[in-house]
């Protein structure tokens, strides 16, 4: 069994019952600890599409420019490290990672992951991911106040339980990364509103990381393709 499909049973076996737990728990009348912050400590979630990170990038710009004294994370799989770090957006510090290609790496450094959680504090996360359910269980083990994610409503999809704070309705009619600026934009609207978000994006200007690459390098690469070597 490869690493994704050993993911995708994971995900799917223990994920339902994980997700019907935690819902049950969520639900479960208990005091409520009202966590003081000197700044927002925000995470971000896109565990397995590297692809989608680049295009989510409009999207943490937002969030950065709501609050500017923001401390943000991102938490994905140990193989996408390398994508995240294109977007010169985070310390590397602040990129948490898991492993996914065995049970003993995802066991161990979820349970590290836990530990960060605790000494960070988050109080915003944003789960980035549309079809696992390994994501919003994380999403929801922050703890944080706000927890912002996509959700199915009336619609046909997987179940992911009810972990998330703020509900946003998937749009599949629009670009993703537009469908990213909608998680941003209800942060800031009242969680009741359903469904959320009710707003276009049309007018919003999708940005992409600028990467410097070495010319001397890429230089040296063309010669090489030229030559046939």
């Amino acid at each position: 069994m490869n690493y994704i499909s050993f993911f995708r049973f994971i995900d799917y076996y223990l994920g339902i019952i994980l997700c019907f737990l935690f819902t049950l728990f969520r639900h479960l009348p208990k005091p409520h600890i009202k966590r003081k912050y000197k700044n927002n400590k925000i995470l971000f979630i896109e565990l397995s599409e590297m692809g989608s990170t680049i295009l989510a990038y409009s999207a943490i710009e937002s969030a950065l420019e709501n609050d500017p004294n923001a401390d943000i994370y991102f938490l994905t799989f140990e193989r996408n490290k390398s994508g995240v770090e294109l977007l010169d957006l985070f310390n590397k510090k602040n990129i948490l990672t898991v492993r996914d290609d065995s049970i003993f790496g995802l066991t161990v450094d979820s349970v590290k992951l836990l530990m960060n959680y605790y000494r960070i504090g988050f109080n915003i996360c944003f789960d980035l991911e549309l079809f696992s359910r390994f994501s919003v269980i994380l999403s929801y083990l922050t703890g944080a106040d706000k927890r912002i994610g996509f959700h199915n409503y009336t619609n046909e999809g997987l179940y992911r339980g009810d972990l998330l704070t703020h509900k946003v309705l998937y749009n599949p009619h629009i670009h993703i990364s537009y469908n990213f600026l909608s998680l941003v934009s209800a942060t800031f609207k009242d969680n009741k509103e359903l469904p959320l978000v009710k707003e276009s994006f049309d007018n919003k200007k999708i940005s992409v990381p600028k990467v410097n690459f070495d010319h001397a390098k890429l230089k040296k690469y063309r010669d090489l393709f030229k030559s046939g070597k």
